[in-house]
């Protein structure tokens, strides 16, 4: 049966938010200052912080001293070809293409000292010029930088820890040196894999390399964890490089030995053998630790296992043997 009734059944809208101390807009009276403008005004404000930061830091005395012009030479410079691609970014675009929306902008223009940006396809090859040279000449300016920034910031850290990662850049078509790899949000499609190298105290990006898509080698590495020192400023004496078991390598841990570096690498390649009377517990945890040298490797190092019961991680299956109720852990180390 449906009734009819002619009663209106919705609730009474309430007021959301916090009303009390609320602020009274602003109101325009006759003691408001006024001011004319015949200017064009720009929407990217925060530009003139970057400017005042990159003469602060003398980025153009750096930039003179450490960059490698190429044989291309555009009529705004490389300092001013550079100083643009970096004001592209700072402004949010990611795009080359994107210049074509503040070609214009009086802002952008005034810094760069032009009357409009040059067209898209002057950027494109100008970039098309830059060697691989280049890559080196940007980190050294960048570590420069670094160097004055925590001079100017008062920071003076003697010991950091270095995170290594990679990460995988999805590509889109025939891109030289593209692999088919782990790649967990585009499973089955080709892409590179980037190399990247953090300091842990600031988290800025140390140094890195673009590359092919396959995996990493105990080389590539190795020759990366060397640069270290030289992106660091000089106050730091002390390096701690931590990375996951992708970079564990005897090669990888010959050159932390050889640079005087700490390491902590997560191992999954090696299989060591811990002695069951050395477990200790830790509160929920048990360790153990023992001295192994594998295959290749030029000396030992220490192994130090931490195991886990899988109840903490959300398994509640009772196991047949004993040691399928814990999960392990296995770090290589060459700390106490």
């Amino acid at each position: 049966m449906v009734k009819c009734t002619m009663k209106n059944k919705l609730k009474t809208s309430e007021k959301q938010g916090f009303q009390q101390g609320a602020r009274k807009p602003a109101k325009i009276k006759a003691e408001t200052l006024y001011e004319l403008c015949n200017s064009r005004m720009t929407a990217f404000g925060g530009l003139l912080a970057l400017v005042k930061f990159l003469d602060l830091v003398n980025f153009r005395e750096i930039f003179r001293e450490h960059y490698c012009s190429p044989t291309r030479k555009p009529d705004l410079g490389c300092y001013r070809m550079v100083l643009g691609l970096l004001m592209l970014l700072f402004i949010g675009f990611s795009r080359i293409g994107h210049i074509g929306y503040i070609r214009q902008d009086p802002m952008v223009c005034g810094i760069l000292d032009v009357a409009i940006l040059p067209v898209i396809s002057t950027f494109w090859r100008y970039l098309t010029t830059l060697c691989l040279n280049q890559s080196n000449a940007i980190l050294t300016i960048a570590a420069h930088m670094r160097q004055r920034v925590w001079l100017c910031c008062g920071l003076a850290y003697e010991c950091v820890c270095i995170n290594i990662d990679t990460t995988v850049s999805t590509v889109y078509g025939n891109i030289e040196g593209s692999r088919k790899g782990h790649n967990t949000k585009h499973r089955g499609k080709k892409g590179l894999r980037p190399f990247f190298l953090f300091i842990e105290e600031t988290r800025e990006y140390l140094c890195g390399t673009q590359r092919h898509g396959s995996t990493m080698t105990d080389e590539e590495i190795a020759r990366m964890i060397k640069e270290i020192y030289r992106y660091l400023p000089p106050c730091v004496k002390k390096v701690i490089v931590k990375a996951d078991a992708e970079f564990i390598g005897g090669k990888t841990i010959q050159a932390c030995l050889d640079c005087g570096m700490e390491f902590i690498f997560a191992n999954k390649r090696c299989s060591p053998v811990f002695k069951a009377q050395d477990w200790y517990c830790w509160g929920d945890y048990g360790y153990n630790e023992t001295m192994y040298q594998p295959n290749e490797w030029k000396k030992a190092c220490r192994f130090v296992v931490m195991r886990i019961r899988k109840e903490q991680i959300g398994e509640r299956q009772l196991e047949l043997f004993p040691d399928d109720e814990y999960t392990y852990r296995i770090f290589a180390t060459n700390l106490s």
